[in-house]
Parts: C-alpha cells; structure tokens; sequence
C-alpha cells in the first residue's frame, strides 16, 4: 500500500529511508565552523587578522569589551595600507571620509611644520614633507565640488569634497559576541580609490 501524491506514488519506508541515507550523507560531511569567516584577504575587504591587528593597534578598549563601543570604521588605501580609524557607534560613510581626509591633511601639514622647525638650515626633510602635501592636496582636488578650488586653504579642503566617488569598496562585517571582541562588534572597512599621481 503506498501513498499517492499526483503521478508518484511513495510507500511509506522509501520516504524513511531516503531520510535516513540524507540524515547520514549530512553526517559524513566534514564539520565547519558555524560562521566560518575567511582568513586570506578577500578581493575588496581586509582579513579578519588585519582588522584585529589594526583594532588592537589603534583601538584596544574596543576589544577589552568596552560597550559604548560597538562600531569600528576602518579606511585604508587602494594598497590596503591602514590610513584612518575610528570607534562611533553614529558615524556615516560621508563623515567617516571626510574626518580621515580632513586628517589626512592636518598630519601633512604638521609634518611640513615639523620639518621646517626642526632643520631651518637643511630643507630637505622641509621639501619631501611639502611633496606629500602637494600630493594629498592634488588628490584631493579631484573630489572637490568646486569648479575652483585654488583659492581654498589646504587644511579646509575636506569641506569641499564629493565623498561619493572616493571610495573604492565598503565592506561590512559583523562579528557575534566572543568572535573579535566580547562584546557584538560591527566593523566597516572603507577602502579608497588609487590616488591622484
């Protein structure tokens, strides 16, 4: 006697059955992790390694479990090279960009500043300093929403740019409590264009 379902028909042990061979075939898989996260660095995004370093690095009450924080941005170059980081639970891309730029731009200044301080005699050290100015400030340049931007002080530029054509990928991981930190943590990692030569 067998069930008839449409134009099959199942007797009541081959439906057992079936269920039993999957039940095992399941079984004999090899076990994974629950949430397996990878730990090569993905085609757009960090490692799970790199964001621990950078977050022991730059942010440790992050993971001693501090609960006030429960979101970390990360903005790096087109190299991967870490650029800017920051535990806000209320940022935004836009203002995430705009305050790693912004500082972008005060840690070139200061280091012309610096430079020229510290050798008034031999400006060489003044000259490279002043290089990497140039060349965050023609970078940045090219995400101005100015016609004009000539005018406009190195250290205001950030207030005039266009963030949403600076960032080359955004990926968005978010680890359970007991993965990266102790408590739930949400990590963004902004990775930004190739800059301007």
């Amino acid at each position: 006697m067998g069930i008839s379902l449409g134009a099959r028909s199942w007797r009541p042990f081959t439906a057992l059955r079936f269920g039993l061979a999957l039940a095992a075939a399941v079984a004999a898989r090899p076990a994974q992790a629950a949430h397996a996260r990878p730990t090569e660095r993905g085609p757009d995004s960090l490692s799970v390694a790199e964001i621990r370093a950078l977050i022991e690095l730059h942010h440790p009450n992050v993971l001693a479990g501090d609960p006030g924080a429960s979101a970390v941005w990360i903005v790096v170059d087109a190299g991967y090279n870490y650029r800017w980081s920051t535990a806000d639970n209320h940022a935004t891309v836009t203002g995430v960009l705009l305050r790693a730029r912004r500082a972008e731009v005060n840690e070139a200044i200061a280091r012309v500043r610096s430079a020229a301080e510290r050798s008034p005699v031999d400006r060489r050290e003044e000259s490279v300093a002043r290089a990497e100015l140039d060349r965050v400030v023609r970078d940045l340049k090219r995400y101005a929403t100015l016609a004009d931007v000539s005018h406009v002080d190195a250290a205001a530029l950030p207030d005039f740019l266009d963030t949403d054509q600076m960032a080359q990928s955004l990926v968005v991981w978010n680890f359970r409590a007991g993965e990266l930190a102790p408590t739930p943590l949400k990590v963004t990692a902004i990775r930004l264009r190739p800059a301007a030569p």
